[in-house]
């Protein structure tokens, strides 16, 4: 009578492609969900420049858009906004701002790079426009 104990190589097959599926399909929600916060950090930061750009036109006093030291977030105005890891922020200076005149913007650039794509932000002087470039 013969003893099998062994798997055979079908088997072994079978399983091994079972579990190469499942690491594939687990690494794909993880980049999709990156890819959509970084789009979300985009229009947020966007908005809320805007949003200040608003309140400066209504006769607020100046607003500041600066990176905060020592931690993780850009802050818009009084908000701030969590960077989220995988994305990079680069000002072209150290802080932007509108004033309560549109002519009275300290103009700059903010750069957003994440995984080979880059979104730049800019504040346009005198006019104070803001543009986005994807």
């Amino acid at each position: 009578m013969l003893n099998n104990k062994g798997f055979t190589l079908i088997e072994v097959i079978i399983v091994a492609t079972i579990m190469c599926s499942i690491v594939v399909v687990m690494q794909y929600p993880s980049k999709y969900l990156r890819d959509i916060e970084h789009r979300v950090f985009v229009d947020t930061v966007y908005s809320e420049i805007l949003g200040i750009k608003e309140l400066a036109n209504q006769g607020e006093q100046k607003l500041l858009i600066n990176t905060v030291d020592g931690s993780d977030k850009i802050s818009i105005g009084n908000k701030q906004i969590s960077i989220p890891n995988h994305v990079e922020v680069f000002m072209s200076r150290n802080a932007l701002y509108f004033g309560n005149d549109a002519s009275d913007v300290k103009s700059g650039t903010i750069t957003i790079r994440y995984n080979n794509k880059q979104t730049r932000i800019t504040l346009t002087p005198v006019i104070g426009k803001v543009n986005i470039y994807r």
